[in-house]
């Protein structure tokens, strides 16, 4: 199931907060960053944060987080991360889809990280 998440919650931001840092250790492994900014988000920057989170739940628990913003028609994923246990399950395209079918939108946006290779 996929519900909006009142991020402004503490126990909620907290639960963000765990989605995110178990994900994101993930990505910084596979793109060898050592240094990488979305680990350094607190709960407290989630809980102030202006952003909309959406949650896929399983077990009353999120295991997979979108965060975007809407002003006017124009819309950004902030981040999409789901837990590594939860890897492989197209849990993330659900996620997607599901925003792109709640908003109405005319120009969507999102960035995403890479691997950078040196020799």
């Amino acid at each position: 199931m996929i519900t909006k998440l009142d991020n402004t919650n503490k126990e909620i931001a907290d639960q963000i907060f765990t989605v995110f840092q178990r994900s994101y250790r993930i990505e910084a492994l596979i793109i060898g960053a050592l240094d990488f900014p979305p680990l350094s988000r607190t709960i407290k920057d989630i809980e102030v944060s202006k952003t909309q989170f959406y949650g896929f739940i399983e077990d009353s628990c999120p295991v997979a987080i979108i965060e975007i913003v809407k002003e006017g028609r124009y819309l950004e994923i902030n981040s999409l991360t789901v837990l590594p246990a939860s890897f492989g399950k197209g849990i993330a395209s659900k996620l997607i889809r599901f925003v792109l079918e709640l908003i109405d939108f005319k120009i969507a946006v999102v960035e995403t990280a890479t691997a950078t290779y040196r020799q």
